[in-house]
């Protein structure tokens, strides 16, 4: 995805230490990535990819980050109501 140094890989990896950094370890840095390769797809389709992936990369890591604490909050509430 940004083994060139094409405009577009440029912008995939700048993404990428922004997301990182503005999710800091509350999104594990796969999930980021898993994310930011969504938005890498949808952008794609478009005649402009680098004007539509900044806000798609947003949009799915928000996405990404409300799936994950929802997850967190489920794993919180099994393991109190299953005590080992």
């Amino acid at each position: 995805m940004d083994h060139s140094d094409t405009p577009l890989a440029q912008l995939v990896r700048q993404l990428r230490v922004n997301l990182t950094g503005e999710v800091r370890g509350d999104l594990p840095a796969h999930r980021v990535e898993l994310a930011l390769q969504e938005a890498c797809a949808h952008a794609s389709m478009t005649a402009n990819p680098e004007l539509w992936l900044p806000e798609l990369a947003r949009e799915k890591t928000g996405e990404a980050h409300r799936w994950w604490r929802r997850q967190q909050e489920i794993r919180s509430r099994s393991a109190l109501s299953f005590p080992a």
